[in-house]
């Protein structure tokens, strides 16, 4: 990762109203929205557009932004399904972005309406694509667009890049260096949500959407129909991080394809009418796979790799098999059905008597159970799980309530420069949903949530705890940044926030809200590289905790030693000095996707009980081995399923039994070691 990936920039603050009281906030707001709306207008008229209510939609459509927001009908779309938007789509993605180094954030907004397109869609990192979530707008592919008719030279409709060095003018994604768009693996901070993407007739080459990118990225409600062109969703060139949920992926001949790709979570996807392969993971690392609904189309192929199949059905899926691997892949499959096939895996697990199969828990692949290594690859493990296994959460991503309020119409400047501590202590006290807009909010000490508290930002919104703030100067210090308290009760969400702390001492964040609680698309930072701890989860904290990225070089990443229930899915802790993951007395935990990379020690479970590992994956590309990926210690009832690492002395160990596991190394190597089962009863 390139130092200055994610080095501070200045961030041009939305303007603001000073004002305090109630009226005067009212007030403050409702000229903010009448200024913006006449703004809007008048684009449009002088564009030619009509004028329609649906232009400033959804509740984060009618909300104050920061300077990097752009609503597509002001840039000329007209979104009426005849007029070609390509153009003002493009202006809208890169204008005034900049063109050395990292491109400048933006927010682009999408209204209702059905925008036609005849050339690819460039979405550069530092970049959020919305839809309106309450009328998602549909973007078409016209028939026979030039460039899209030649399979052996696909071209997507929208494509994701670094953009590094690179003047948008010149239109190219394809160049991937460390001096010019950066690496795919270096390619962060960019969300789509809530458009459907379709291809129309005459572009057999064309792919809906090249999802080319790493770490802090998620693609959320979503539907791409590629009809009769290549392929919907189509992943390469050794990328891999991030969340994909809540797809439907119709037609093509392929609904995914990953070739060559590290790492990914995919849950609530529909797979529908795909000709040669639904899913089809071509050289992958390690892919979790929650809820999908496989039906009426091809099955999934697997070369390679490692994935973790949760929570899914097969349903009228052509040919005799459910999922065809090469044999070289690492295999999950728990409470997955399939109906009307010979084999569940071909050659390897054949489907049960009568129409329908429920698989509870099987594995391809190495296993160990309480210290007895199982004989043979394929195993039947349904006796590992309790009586009643729950399926895993996978909710929607949180929509923004209509009693939303952006902090800059409460008073509080993200200039900067301005300590907003006391501004954003009275705005949430007072206010029980709150936006960020695009901006850098300076704190110098707590802000404490409410127990309903909800916090939305949007592409670059930023809380930083100051370098010098009082409190914070001992680095054993775990004062947190972001104090949500909450005793395991409660409701909580917070949603695409950066945190960052730069003082010497204190914590992101101290997580103890409730079960029914979510933190999503949120990234805790750490610079000053001298903290003892990043962030931690304790109490009866829980919830789902989904897509948390926290690069630091500091002491430890993260210390869960809750006893409510969590789940935390794509939390990825890098390069700490100490031990990036540690579960300590904790309780009813389940993490899937987890990631850490240049660490001494990267995962220590100690005093545990009811803890669940799916898809870990780790890997250190300079100095000695280390000691294991998992080490575990006087703890029951974990599970670690399908875990690999680079250049570590065993895979998992495990005290006082000495269950050690996976193969052993005790030289330098960048090889995967895997163990694809371990339980400990």
């Amino acid at each position: 990762m390139r130092e200055d990936i994610l080095a501070p920039r200045p961030v041009v603050a939305a303007a603001r109203s000073v004002s305090i009281g109630r009226q005067d906030v009212m007030v403050s707001m409702l000229r903010r929205t009448v200024a913006m709306r006449a703004a809007l207008i008048l684009s449009l008229m002088l564009a030619g557009g009509g004028i329609e209510t649906s232009v400033f939609g959804d509740v984060y459509g009618q909300l104050p932004h920061g300077a990097g927001f752009r609503n597509v009908r002001a840039y000329g779309a007209r979104g009426d399904g005849v007029t070609d938007d390509t153009a003002a789509f493009i202006r809208a993605l890169e204008e005034g972005r900049g063109t050395v180094r990292e491109k400048s954030p933006a927010n682009v907004y999408v209204p209702q309406g059905t925008y036609m397109i005849s050339d690819t869609l460039i979405v550069w990192r530092a970049t959020l694509l919305a839809g309106d979530e309450d009328h998602p707008p549909t973007i078409i592919l016209r028939p026979n667009s030039p460039g899209f008719g030649d399979p052996s030279n696909p071209k997507p409709m929208i494509v994701t890049a670094g953009g590094y060095n690179v003047d948008a003018a010149s239109r190219d994604w394809r160049t991937r260096t460390n001096e010019l768009n950066g690496s795919t693996n270096n390619t962060f901070f960019i969300t789509i949500r809530d458009l459907n993407l379709r291809i129309e007739s005459g572009n057999p080459g064309a792919w809906g959407l090249y999802w080319l990118v790493a770490q802090q990225t998620s693609l959320r409600r979503v539907t791409i129909d590629a009809g009769a062109a290549q392929g919907c969703l189509r992943s390469m060139w050794w990328g891999g991080g991030g969340v994909i949920s809540h797809l439907r992926l119709i037609g093509g001949d392929y609904g995914w394809h990953v070739q060559e790709t590290s790492q990914w979570l995919l849950r609530s996807t529909e797979f529908r009418g795909q000709r040669k392969a639904s899913l089809w993971l071509d050289q992958v690392w390690n892919f979790s796979l929650v809820d999908l609904h496989i039906e009426q189309t091809a099955p999934i192929r697997l070369r390679g790799g490692a994935v973790s199949l949760i929570d899914s059905e097969f349903t009228k899926v052509a040919g005799d098999s459910a999922i065809e691997s090469d044999g070289t892949a690492a295999v999950i499959l728990q409470n997955v059905a399939a109906r009307g096939v010979k084999w569940v895996v071909r050659d390897a697990l054949p489907a049960g008597p009568g129409d329908a199969t429920r698989v509870r828990r099987w594995a391809a692949g190495a296993a160990m159970v309480n210290g007895k290594a199982l004989p043979g690859r394929r195993h039947d493990l349904a006796d590992t799980l309790p009586a009643h296994e729950e399926r895993l959460p996978s909710p929607l991503y949180p929509k923004m309530p209509g009693d939303a309020v952006s902090v800059t119409d409460l008073g509080v400047m993200g200039d900067g420069k301005t300590d907003c501590t006391k501004a954003l202590r009275r705005a949430l006290l007072t206010h029980r949903v709150l936006f960020f807009p695009e901006g850098e909010y300076l704190v110098s000490d707590s802000l404490t949530l409410r127990p309903d508290s909800q916090l939305f930002g949007e592409m670059w919104s930023l809380v930083e705890l100051k370098a010098d703030s009082p409190g914070f100067q001992n680095p054993a210090c775990r004062k947190p940044l972001l104090d949500v308290p909450g005793g395991g009760k409660g409701s909580v969400t917070v949603c695409h926030l950066q945190c960052r702390v730069l003082s010497p001492g204190g914590i992101a964040c101290d997580w103890q809200a409730g079960g029914q609680s979510a933190l999503i698309d949120t990234t805790f930072l750490n610079y000053s590289r001298t903290q003892q701890l990043n962030w931690r989860i304790r109490g009866e904290g829980g919830g789902l905790i989904e897509n948390c990225w926290s690069p630091g070089d500091s002491g430890d990443g993260l210390e869960i030693s809750s006893t409510g229930r969590a789940w935390l899915y794509m939390v990825q802790q890098e390069h700490y000095k100490g031990t990036a993951l540690t579960l300590r007395g904790a309780k009813h935990v389940v993490l899937l996707g987890l990631q850490f990379e240049m660490s001494p020690n990267y995962v220590r479970i100690e005093d545990c009980q009811d803890i669940t590992l799916f898809q870990t994956i780790a890997g250190s590309y300079e100095g000695p081995p280390v000691r294991s990926l998992i080490h575990v210690a006087n703890s029951h009832g974990v599970a670690l399923l399908n875990s690999g690492v680079t250049n570590a002395r065993r895979v998992i160990t495990e005290e006082p039994h000495g269950w050690d596991a996976g193969p052993s190394s005790p030289a330098r190597t960048f090889n995967c070691a895997r163990q694809e089962v371990w339980v400990a009863r």
